[in-house]
């Protein structure tokens, strides 16, 4: 079974070094992500999926969050 962090770390190659702060605090929550996910999908490759299109869409607006400290908060209603 792969886990979140393992589907997550797959994706370490293409983050640029000057956004590693992004893949950290992504990395970071991706376990929570992925239970809230799981907890609305009920099935494993949807959740995973469902998190993988909210990282993609947060990295595209990464600009518009505005205080870091609320990365969490932002992450979970993108993924809701």
């Amino acid at each position: 079974m792969i886990t979140p962090k393992a589907e997550m770390k797959k994706l370490a190659g293409a983050v640029a070094e000057e956004d590693n702060g992004f893949y950290d605090s992504v990395m970071e929550h991706s376990d929570q992500l992925y239970h809230i996910a799981y907890s609305y999908l009920r099935n494993r490759s949807d959740a995973l999926e469902a998190v993988q299109e909210a990282t993609c869409r947060a990295w595209i607006k990464r600009a518009t969050l505005k205080d870091p400290q609320a990365f969490k908060s932002w992450m979970i209603r993108i993924l809701i």
